[in-house]
Parts: structure tokens; C-alpha cells; sequence
């Protein structure tokens, strides 16, 4: 019997394993995909840097790739957490995807409000 329940137990704990390196693998993945981004911005920047609209448009725009990293890390880090402490539920987990779903539309709103300020006041 205890061989049974100890193979159960190490299939649940390998499959938890599986499951938070594929969790890692797209923190990492979309952490890549924005600091390239960003990076990208930066270049723009600064080759454009006698345009100051365009420098400044681009130097703004650094805020969405920053942010949603930045979203996207947090996000992760607390549900890391939650799981290894075993706080972890559905609802903890729906929870969490509201509140980076709308910290993302927040950046979004607010680079938005930038950039339609440096178009219109430059």
C-alpha cells in the first residue's frame, strides 16, 4: 500500500513541477518579449532624438512595456506564493487575473492620455 500511495504522491508532485515550469517558461517568455521591446523604444528614441515629439512619443511609450513586465512579474510572484504556501484556489486565481488584466488596461489608459497630450501640446 505504501507504494501505491507514494507513487500517487510523486505523479501529483512531478505533475506540480511540470505545471510550474510551464508557468515560468511564459513569465520568462513575455519578461523577453517586453524588454525587447523596450529596448527597441530606446533605439527609436534615440535616433530620433532632434525630433522632440518623436522622442518623446517613443520615451513614453517605454511605459507600456516596462509596466506590463513589471504587471506580469507581480503577477506571477504572487501566485508562486499562493501555491507553495497552499492558499491557492480558482478564485484566488481568477482574482489575480482581474487584477493584472486591469492594471494592464490602466497603463494602457494612461500611456494612451500621454501620448494624446505630447500630440496635442507639441
Amino acid at each position: 500500500m505504501t507504494d501505491a500511495s507514494t507513487s500517487g504522491q510523486k505523479a501529483s508532485i512531478s505533475k506540480h513541477d511540470r505545471n510550474a515550469h510551464v508557468r515560468r517558461a511564459s513569465v520568462v517568455q513575455a519578461l523577453f518579449m517586453q524588454g525587447a521591446l523596450a529596448a527597441l523604444l530606446l533605439v527609436l528614441a534615440i535616433v530620433n532624438w532632434r525630433n522632440p515629439k518623436a522622442l518623446l512619443l517613443f520615451g513614453v511609450t517605454l511605459v507600456i512595456p516596462l509596466g506590463w513586465g513589471w504587471t506580469f512579474w507581480q503577477a506571477y510572484t504572487r501566485d508562486a506564493a499562493a501555491r507553495s504556501e497552499g492558499r491557492w484556489t480558482k478564485e484566488t486565481d481568477q482574482t489575480e487575473r482581474k487584477r493584472t488584466f486591469g492594471r494592464i488596461a490602466a497603463i494602457f489608459v494612461a500611456w494612451l492620455l500621454l501620448a494624446a497630450l505630447i500630440l496635442l501640446l507639441l
